[in-house]
């Protein structure tokens, strides 16, 4: 059996499962379904024809995504599950199928080339995606979309946390101290002498006049 007959026959029981199933020239495979785990179906896909470099990109209803690059000896797998988009390149030794159980589960392997931080985009994972017929524009687009999903996501969960946090209650206000001056004393009154105004003597009598 040739090489396309087996992608065929590997495309046509995804098809089985309910899926929508469609190709894309020689080695670019579209899967769209119900699945919980895009990673793990495209993973699938490639193990079904592992003798034949391919590249599958399987979609949920949920908006999560992956793709998946097979060029022995690069895996490359990108997924997307509305957070942030996370690359993972291995070189697998030719004993090594590109869809073993760990590499199913998402899970850390001895072929992992690392970057710091994890999970980022490298010239090299990039190069095996180009080297499969990726679309430059595609893969940006697909990439930008998702950055633009991850900000709305990042407003939205703003906005929401100021409106449901409780409103501040106001503080009470503290009573400052006075600072006006006390009244000023009356003057004392001075009794004088009408005829020569004069101060009086506590008595009452002028003692000019008298």
């Amino acid at each position: 059996m040739s090489d396309e007959d087996r992608l065929e026959d590997a495309l046509d029981d995804l098809a089985a499962q309910g899926w929508d199933v469609t190709r894309e020239g020689d080695r670019i495979v579209h899967i769209r379904g119900t699945f919980a785990n895009p990673e793990r179906i495209a993973l699938t896909a490639i193990g079904k024809i592992a003798e034949q470099d391919l590249l599958v990109y399987a979609a949920n209803r949920h908006g999560s995504w992956a793709l998946a690059g097979w060029k022995r000896p690069d895996s490359v797998m990108l997924t997307y599950a509305g957070v942030s988009v996370r690359w993972r390149h291995r070189r697998l030794p030719d004993h090594v199928p590109p869809h073993g159980a760990n590499f199913m589960s998402g899970q850390p392997s001895p072929y992992d080339i690392t970057t710091k931080p994890k999970h980022l985009e490298t010239p090299e994972a990039r190069a095996v995606l180009s080297a499969l017929g990726a679309d430059e524009d595609w893969l940006a687009d697909l990439l930008g979309e998702a950055a633009r999903t991850k900000e709305a996501a990042r407003l939205a969960a703003a906005v929401a946390a100021r409106e449901s946090a409780p409103a501040r209650a106001a503080r009470p206000r503290t009573p400052r101290p006075s600072t006006s001056r006390p009244a000023p004393k009356p003057e004392p009154q001075v009794a004088v002498c009408p005829r020569c105004f004069m101060q009086l003597s506590a008595t009452g009598v002028c003692g000019n006049c008298d």
